[in-house]
């Protein structure tokens, strides 16, 4: 094998470290600190930087910005009583290093490499889902979650609050510690499955057997994530198509809305679903709250933030509180903890990059008369609107799924650009042979 080769399997192994790090994330690695999943990104990353000789090529200035002002918020909030250094820089060095990777990854991970991986994972994934959710339905029963309680990541490790979590309901997560962790894993493929043009059977069998296990695993967050495939779907391009086309995609959709009604009439977990969704889910205690929260901070703290990871400290230090408080203080969707540990700073400088990320995607899918790509433009929107979804849903910005889905989402853009540039060339040539 020569040096070249050796050196392209590393690549394809930093690759696939990022496509198993939501699941490995959840067993140890250092103790409290480092997961096993992070353990493996950070071998293969560190490798692949030393091979670029240390040098930080693609950088995302608007993400790079954000992640500034993440920085200075600790600075200037650190002199306060309440201020949690520890708490805050254990948040601001995972931030950093999945800046990295992102970093890395612009130049050194593509969807071809990991495309049949991922597949194969969510598909395994799912149908043991399906299995938990049968067995239970059978038994009363419940089969494993995890491979090993005695091998869980201690921050992610949750038993006594697993044992509440299913006293009532039970909602299959397949080896996932809760159904939310399985949806957004999952999420990323079915919206380039769905929109993948020549799809093999064994694409099309995963695309169906994930969408009916996002359903029986009742989470919220996956039902909206369908509804955003289903509408970019039916309304992606839809000046350019024809009618047969267009039909074609009401009787797709009318059909699959025929699936989901019968789901709800004869499936148990179809009325935990929509008793979830007509509560809002968990919106509540992740959003709403943060909103409350920052309406009562000082003038300093609402520009400046109260700091990475500090909220907890600040508001037990000043005795606030609000209806929607659960055990984690933190804990809050992107949109708004961003708004609260940042302030309004950070809160401009995030959408900011949000809005550079949809110009983005616009500036690569318009004018685009060429036909069709592998998986299209409408893989890109979906994908696109699921990662702004979970950023106003999920706390992701300084985690681990942020770097996993905006890695998925600069890889599809990096394809499709590719892509569209050979088709651009070959249709040159094409002109030139037949011009002569």
């Amino acid at each position: 094998m020569n040096k070249s080769t050796l050196k392209e399997k590393k690549y394809n192994w930093f690759a696939y470290a990022i496509i198993l790090l939501p699941f490995l994330y959840q067993y140890k690695g250092v103790g409290n600190v480092v997961s096993l999943g992070e353990i493996l990104v950070a071998a293969t990353t560190i490798f692949v930087f030393c091979q670029d000789g240390f040098k930080l090529k693609n950088v995302n200035i608007y993400l790079a910005l954000f992640y500034t002002i993440s920085m200075v918020s600790i600075i200037l909030c650190m002199w306060f009583g309440y201020f949690d250094v520890s708490a805050a820089m254990a948040t601001g060095v995972r931030m950093l290093f999945y800046a990295l990777v992102v970093v890395v990854a612009r130049d050194h991970f593509d969807i071809e490499t990991i495309g049949t991986v991922y597949t194969s994972l969510v598909f395994g994934f799912s149908i043991y889902l399906l299995i938990q959710y049968a067995f239970h339905m059978a038994t009363g029963q419940y089969l494993p979650i995890y491979i090993s309680s005695s091998l869980q990541f201690p921050p992610e490790a949750r038993p006594s609050d697993l044992a509440i979590y299913y006293r009532w309901n039970y909602r299959s997560s397949s080896l996932f510690l809760e159904p939310g962790y399985f949806v957004l894993y999952v999420m990323p493929l079915v919206s380039m499955l769905f929109f993948k043009y020549h799809k093999t059977k064994f694409e099309l069998l995963t695309l169906v057997v994930t969408i009916a296990a996002i359903l029986f695993s009742t989470a919220s967050a996956g039902i909206v994530g369908l509804v955003i495939v289903f509408t970019v779907y039916l309304f992606g391009r839809v000046n350019n198509q024809s009618k047969y086309r267009f039909f074609l995609k009401i009787i797709i959709l009318g059909t699959a809305i025929t699936g989901l009604m019968l789901f709800l009439t004869l499936s148990d977990a179809a009325n935990l679903t929509i008793g979830r969704l007509s509560n809002g889910g968990s919106i509540n205690s992740r959003v709403t709250r943060g909103f409350l929260i920052f309406s009562d901070l000082p003038f300093f703290h609402q520009i400046f933030g109260v700091g990475l990871n500090n909220l907890a400290p600040y508001m037990i230090k000043h005795g606030i509180g609000t209806l929607f408080d659960e055990g984690n203080l933190n804990y809050m969707a992107s949109i708004v903890q961003i708004l609260v540990f940042t302030g309004i700073i950070g809160w401009i400088s995030l959408v900011v990059f949000i809005g550079n990320l949809i110009l983005k995607v616009r500036r690569v899918t318009m004018n685009d008369s060429l036909g069709t790509h592998l998986y299209g433009s409408s893989a890109l929107w979906a994908m696109l609107f699921l990662f702004i979804f979970i950023i106003c849903y999920e706390a992701v910005m300084y985690t681990y799924r942020f770097a996993f889905y905006f890695v998925l989402l600069e890889a599809l853009i990096k394809q499709y650009r590719e892509e569209k540039r050979k088709k651009i060339t070959l249709y040159e040539n094409f002109d030139d042979r037949h011009s002569t």
